[in-house]
């Protein structure tokens, strides 16, 4: 991998900041006034190479995950039958999401899809559990502006191979209730769609 050493300046009066998934080593200076911390962390960044490699081992390590647990059911996922809107599983360096993404290029059309969903979130969240998220402008994939109904799991990343069970097992119980709301409310909001 390569490294990339950073210099952080910060002239602060009092302030505590959390630094993760780095070394760090601070320095305290004094003065009559005010306090310079000066972090000095390295941060380890992986080359496009390394970095496809770790995707694949990931969602090669999912499918065995998948048939060590006896799951053996063919993911919906981009088979869903309403225009612009696919289930997903996504991880990053930061989290895992298992989603709805509403993502047309139109913004419009984008939002119309959204206020169909956004019109079963009650019926939803009663099938789905209250942790399901909603969110008409949501910017966690890549940059991208999406709209997104999705479950979260925080403080997880792909580069950590500690971490991949615990983001299946994410994967292999939430998805499942993702289709499930599909399967119910498709028709429904296709047929939504058709009359506006």
């Amino acid at each position: 991998f390569r490294i990339s050493v950073q210099a952080w300046l910060f002239f602060i009066a009092e302030l505590s900041l959390p630094v993760v998934n780095c070394t760090i080593k601070k320095y305290l200076c004094k003065d009559t006034n005010f306090r310079f911390f000066i972090f000095i962390f390295v941060d380890f960044m992986w080359s496009k190479e390394e970095a496809k490699e770790f995707r694949v081992n990931f969602w090669n390590g999912f499918k065995r995950y998948c048939s060590g647990h006896r799951i053996y059911r063919k993911w919906v996922l981009t088979g869903v039958k309403i225009k612009s809107v696919q289930l997903k599983f996504y991880v990053d360096d930061r989290k895992a999401l298992v989603l709805f993404q509403i993502d047309h290029k139109n913004d419009l059309e984008r939002y119309r899809v959204y206020e169909c969903f956004l019109s079963y979130r009650k019926l939803m969240a009663a099938d789905c559990g209250e942790e399901l998220k909603w969110e008409e402008d949501y910017t966690g994939i890549d940059g991208r502006v999406v709209s997104a109904v999705y479950f979260e799991l925080p403080d997880v990343s792909i580069y950590r191979q500690t971490d991949w069970e615990t983001i299946y097992a994410f994967f292999a119980g939430k998805m499942p209730l993702l289709e499930e709301a599909y399967w119910e409310y498709r028709d429904l909001i296709t047929e939504r769609l058709k009359g506006e």
